[in-house]
């Protein structure tokens, strides 16, 4: 569409394949979206250049452009549509979203209920989230699970939806039903397309740096390098 906003960002992660929302002294290993939109590494002052950035963790999802979550590092995670069944590989996801139930409850019984939830009902807003799943006034045990779900790659942020307060109350989803790509490739050969898209990215790429970005074992690391 001429004049989307939030089409340059579509663009810039499709590009790259890996990219953290914000960057940092911590965020160097990998590009990051709001530098590339704003041209400044640090936040600094919040305007309308940071906020569109915000607004693409649930916008570039919600059209199908981009996973997103807390993923590598923990750090709010950009994956390309291209390169998302490599990563669903590598960490040992089915691509269904009925069998997937299973490594929710395994990561804790909180994040099997939030799976659970959404699941039965869709993508819903965190609010939604926390009653359906039995966690209101559970908030940190929420917050955990949450997080739990989105480093498995088995929920994605997916839209927002407007709430009282100055900030809208964002969306998730299951991952399997908001990219369908059906089955991901072997763990191994999932890592090979991490590392080769970390290679191009990377402003030093090193096998011993990929191995901690990814959770791989160095030594498999140089396997594919």
């Amino acid at each position: 569409v001429t004049g989307d906003p939030f089409r340059p960002a579509g663009r810039f992660v499709a590009k790259v394949g890996l990219a953290y929302l914000f960057g940092g002294p911590r965020a160097n290993d990998l590009p990051n979206l709001h530098a590339a939109l704003t041209g400044r590494d640090e936040i600094g002052e919040w305007d309308e250049g940071t906020q569109l950035v915000w607004e693409c963790r649930a916008e570039l999802p919600h059209r199908g452009w981009a996973w997103y979550g807390a993923w590598l590092r923990s750090r709010g995670t950009f994956v390309s549509v291209e390169l998302l069944p490599a990563a669903l590989g590598w960490l040992g996801r089915t691509g269904d979203e009925r069998t997937e139930l299973a490594a929710a409850h395994r990561s804790s019984p909180e994040a099997g209920r939030i799976y659970e939830a959404m699941l039965a009902e869709g993508p819903l807003a965190s609010g939604e989230l926390r009653a359906l799943s039995g966690l209101e006034g559970a908030e940190r045990a929420f917050r955990r699970a949450l997080g739990e779900l989105q480093r498995h790659l088995l929920v994605t942020m997916f839209g927002s939806e407007e709430a009282t307060g100055s900030w809208a109350s964002s969306v998730f989803e299951l991952t399997a039903r908001a990219f369908p790509i059906g089955r991901p490739p072997p763990a191994l050969g999932g890592l090979s397309r991490l590392v080769a898209a970390y290679r191009d990215v990377a402003a030093a790429p090193d096998a011993a740096g990929a191995a901690r970005l990814l959770g791989a074992p160095v030594a498999t690391v140089r396997e594919v390098w």
